[in-house]
């Protein structure tokens, strides 16, 4: 289908172009259930078709509905999730159930009980998951999701302050006694407790790289830590307590998220760059950088996303209609395309190669829901993942009709 231009007007003018359009995928008729770990099952009767090659410009207008991922009957929703680092598996929780699927085939691989677990994680090799509940309990499972043993992360836990790096398997825990404690997930082993905060420790992250975390705290103070050796390299004090914990992608800078602003601080010697005035719950849904610091995206209680230069913290652009609701948003591994969702609006494509002060390219996808929670684009590129209200997850990318074709060299 065609796309149709449209122009809207916010505070830096934006027009938004749609691009080529998009061919939805099939979906079969009703099949015989199955059981999956006990649980009801009803299996895809046409399996998800595979994307044939990473998403890029040159094929981005030909993206397609892939197919859903295979679900147990009842369906409720997922609201969390983890991407195998392959990006071959996706595990996520549901009300009651651990579930994990296959991203080639769409196949249910299993299910198992939630036990309470409101986090989820792969471990490097994609050969374990973990679990994290509401007291810090860590659930460890088999890639297959068979239960192998579990561990307290934390006995003074505050709920959901978790933190995981993913490259080495470690996991940090806030502590309501204002410690914070990170765990060898692996080795099942526990590597330092650092007392960090006077109250309550409120938000945490490491460095891409995993030698820094970041810690904030009630009295309103950002610690960052050479973790391993316990030892403080900066300390930043704040007149708002932090919320969110960014650091970029090359680690050179963090960004702190309050109720009103952001503020993005050298990580070198702690100097205050530039403040964001987001305006008030600007970071309640949304917080991140593009793969290669670029941009710095936010959203959430405010009318519009809002995209920021870091290095100069500059407004460069805005995503009229995207706000005041649940949002989700994500980069291609390259940073030329960011993805973004929002409940009650719709799934739409912005071409970030494009942002200047008045233009900004965009496309609108044909999900045909208004209910997306959560997007997400896979490391490898070539997938697109949606996960719906309901319970559904829908997986875009391109199929081989969609393909650009290789040119063949002339003899």
């Amino acid at each position: 289908m065609q796309g149709k231009q449209n122009a809207l007007k916010s505070k830096l003018l934006l027009t938004l172009v749609c691009l080529m359009g998009i061919v939805s995928g099939c979906l079969g008729s009703a099949p015989t259930p199955a059981l999956v770990g006990g649980a009801t099952v009803t299996p895809t009767p046409i399996p998800l078709r595979e994307s044939v090659e990473p998403i890029s410009s040159a094929n981005i207008a030909h993206i397609e509905n892939l197919g859903q991922l295979q679900n147990p009957d009842p369906i409720t929703t997922v609201f969390a999730y983890a991407l195998s680092p392959d990006s071959t598996r996706l595990a996520g929780l549901n009300n009651t159930l651990l579930l994990g699927w296959d991203l080639v085939t769409g196949q249910l691989l299993y299910t198992t009980d939630r036990a309470g677990a409101t986090r989820v994680f792969y471990s490097p090799e994609k050969t374990e998951l973990y679990t994290t509940d509401e007291v810090a309990l860590v659930n460890v499972y088999s890639e297959n999701g068979l239960f192998q043993n579990s561990f307290v992360g934390h006995n003074a836990y505050n709920p959901n302050i978790v933190a995981y790096q993913p490259e080495d398997g470690w996991l940090a825990f806030g502590g309501t006694d204002g410690t914070v404690k990170v765990w060898d997930t692996a080795a099942r082993q526990s590597l330092v407790t650092i007392a960090a905060h006077e109250f309550y420790v409120n938000s945490l992250a490491f460095s891409p790289a995993g030698t820094l975390l970041a810690s904030g705290g009630d009295e309103r103070v950002v610690n960052v830590w050479d973790w391993q050796t316990r030892t403080r390299l900066l300390q930043i004090t704040l007149d708002a307590i932090p919320t969110r914990l960014l650091f970029s992608p090359d680690g050179a800078q963090l960004a702190v998220g309050t109720q009103n602003d952001i503020r993005l601080y050298n990580t070198a010697d702690g100097t205050l760059q530039h403040t964001l005035a987001t305006g008030n719950r600007g970071v309640t849904e949304v917080m991140l950088y593009d793969p290669n610091g670029r941009y710095l995206v936010n959203g959430g209680g405010i009318a519009n996303m809002q995209i920021w230069d870091p290095a100069t913290g500059m407004l460069v652009g805005q995503i009229p209609g995207f706000g005041n609701a649940r949002l989700s948003a994500d980069f291609s591994p390259d940073g030329s395309t960011m993805i973004t969702s929002m409940v009650g609006g719709g799934v739409a494509l912005w071409d970030l190669t494009q942002i200047t002060d008045e233009t900004v390219r965009r496309a609108d996808l044909p999900v045909g829901v208004t209910t997306t929670l959560m997007v997400d684009w896979t490391d490898d590129g070539r997938l697109m993942v949606m996960l719906d209200a309901v319970g559904t997850i829908s997986v875009w990318g391109i199929s081989p009709r969609g393909a650009v074709p290789t040119e063949t060299p002339a003899p």
